[in-house]
């Protein structure tokens, strides 16, 4: 009978040991495919959730100019990042970005706050934090859209007389396809590099941009500075100082937005009149009183 010889010891751990790194490869392998098919089923369901959205702000806006859309929301986020990067001055670093943008983005979602606190507005939390989430973060849904991007652009250039049309849409486009990539750009970078074009038009009087231009200031920006200032962990942080499930803080039924005089009673209502003032509501020509 001839005998039969079995795995040894050190067989025997090898084995194990390489069943054990193959299983971690497909794990994370796994994990990435599941990410992927998550963040793609969340594309998809807020691209069918803008588009009703859009619809519904239609109707909405007929009937009341202070409605806040989706696309409204949008373009209230790329203006507030391009304003607040833009007064920040020259030599930002990543520390300095980063604290212009939380203030912008928390502008923008005191304005979603108040609007929803006067029932001027269709849009959930879920969708303002996908918004936002979009256009700041590193691995965004969707990127940047074209209207943010122009919303950027205009504001930027509007006090440059000797860039013309033509040139500003080359800005646009240029910027458009850069963002577009799979190497997205973000609000904070779209902003940065037309910083940079705006500080070469005005150190350059009689000279016009070029297309050479452009480009080294996209590249500029996407080297410089990180695609994320923002985490999702941070966005759902500030969303959450003015909405929590559902429910806004804040009491806005003092507020009348046709009247001259108001008087705040409570501290509820106190804390709805810095939400508005944050989002950006003027109160000029109206008196608000406190009363004892």
């Amino acid at each position: 009978m001839k005998n039969k010889k079995g795995f040894t010891l050190v067989e025997l751990v090898i084995v194990i040991a390489v069943i054990a790194i193959l299983a971690g490869v497909m794990i994370g392998t796994f994990a990435s495919v599941v990410k992927k098919a998550k963040e793609s089923a969340k594309m998809q369901e807020m691209a069918n959730q803008k588009q009703q959205q859009m619809i519904d702000d239609i109707d909405a806006k007929l009937k009341d100019d202070a409605w806040l859309g989706w696309e409204d929301f949008e373009e209230k986020l790329a203006t507030a990042v391009g304003d607040a990067i833009t007064k920040s001055g020259t030599g930002m670093d990543e520390k300095t970005t980063k604290l212009a943008v939380t203030q912008a983005v928390e502008a923008a979602f005191a304005k979603y706050a108040a609007s929803l606190g006067q029932s001027n507005t269709g849009l959930t939390e879920e969708q303002v934090k996908y918004i936002v989430e979009s256009a700041l973060a590193k691995n965004s849904y969707t990127g940047v859209t074209e209207a943010q991007v122009k919303a950027i652009v205009n504001n930027a250039t509007s006090g440059l007389s000797n860039l013309n049309k033509s040139q500003v849409n080359a800005i646009v486009s240029q910027i458009v396809n850069a963002a577009s990539e799979e190497s997205k750009l973000t609000l904070s970078q779209i902003t940065i590099a037309i910083k940079a074009l705006d500080e070469k038009v005005t150190s350059n009087a009689n000279k016009l941009l070029s297309d050479k231009d452009i480009e080294d200031a996209v590249d500029k920006a996407m080297k410089e500075y990180g695609a994320s200032t923002l985490d999702a962990d941070d966005i759902t942080a500030l969303l959450a100082k003015y909405v929590s499930n559902g429910t806004v803080k804040g009491d806005y039924s003092w507020y009348k937005a046709n009247s001259a005089k108001m008087e705040i009673k409570a501290a509820e209502q106190l804390v709805a009149l810095s939400t508005m003032a944050k989002g950006g509501t003027s109160f000029a020509g109206k008196t608000i009183t406190i009363a004892d």
